[in-house]
């Protein structure tokens, strides 16, 4: 009995298959008369044991060729999913962190500041109420740091288990 498969097409992840893709959908004389070559060329383009590799610019024109004949442009679809493939969520949790930190540095910075302002209410003197503001300030911006060192430890760990 033959194995019914769901219809879903499975887009290349190589410069090679791309290649293959497109001189699939349009003809290598097409493809060829596209991108300028001669067919033994861009044949070439998608072998992955020749040092040929197609450019961009004549990849392009195969996606605009591909895409205005059916729809599909393997080039593009190819670069979306080898970007999306890159999990930077982790990345981009400790970038936020980071920048949260920076701010709570700089709201730090500007209450020791003002505190400190010979107009304040304690002069260039700490009042009890500035000092509880400032430790608590300087608190929280040792727990954000302890956080990403955390985060960044628990991705390490991540990486080398996998």
């Amino acid at each position: 009995m033959t194995k019914v498969r769901p219809n879903k097409i499975r887009g290349p992840l190589t410069p090679e298959a791309c290649v293959l893709r497109a001189v699939g959908i349009l003809g290598l004389e097409d493809a060829a008369a596209i991108t300028g070559k001669q067919p033994s060329t861009v044949y070439a383009y998608g072998d992955p044991d020749k040092e040929k590799h197609i450019s961009v610019e004549d990849a392009i024109a195969l996606d605009l060729a591909c895409l205005s004949e059916v729809g599909e442009a393997p080039f593009t679809s190819m670069m979306r999913a080898t970007v999306e493939a890159v999990d930077f969520r982790g990345r981009m949790e400790i970038t936020d962190a980071l920048l949260g930190a920076v701010a709570s540095v700089g709201k730090l910075a500007e209450t020791v500041r003002a505190a400190k302002c010979p107009t304040g209410p304690g002069g260039r003197t700490l009042t009890m109420k500035e000092r509880r503001q400032i430790e608590t300030l300087g608190a929280s911006l040792l727990k954000q740091v302890h956080e990403i060192i955390a985060s960044v430890k628990d991705e390490h760990a991540e990486e080398q288990a996998a």
